[in-house]
């Protein structure tokens, strides 16, 4: 596992834990399938799923434009600047 899915897996379950919501939902909030953290986490005897730079970048800005203020980003990952305009998914989103 590289540092990239690392990250994505450590912004999940924070959330996840935040909300109280299973990796599939946290998956839907960041614009991704339901399978795409389950994919990425390493189990014995499977190929974890790698992710590729842009897919990184979209994921985490999407967890920053999403980010409950009461919970603290972690200090160690560098958080994206908001976007300027919320697509219109991203107010779905943020609704549920």
């Amino acid at each position: 596992m590289t540092e990239r899915e690392d990250i994505l897996l450590r912004l999940s379950r924070l959330l996840g834990a935040h909300r109280n919501i299973g990796p599939s939902r946290v998956g839907a909030l960041v614009g991704c399938d339901g399978r795409f953290f389950k994919d990425i986490n390493q189990r014995p005897g499977q190929e974890p799923r790698s992710v590729r730079r842009p897919t990184f970048d979209r994921v985490v800005q999407a967890f920053s434009d999403i980010w409950p203020d009461e919970l603290a980003w972690p200090q160690d990952i560098p958080r994206p600047k908001a976007k300027t305009q919320p697509a219109a998914g991203d107010q779905l989103r943020r609704a549920s």
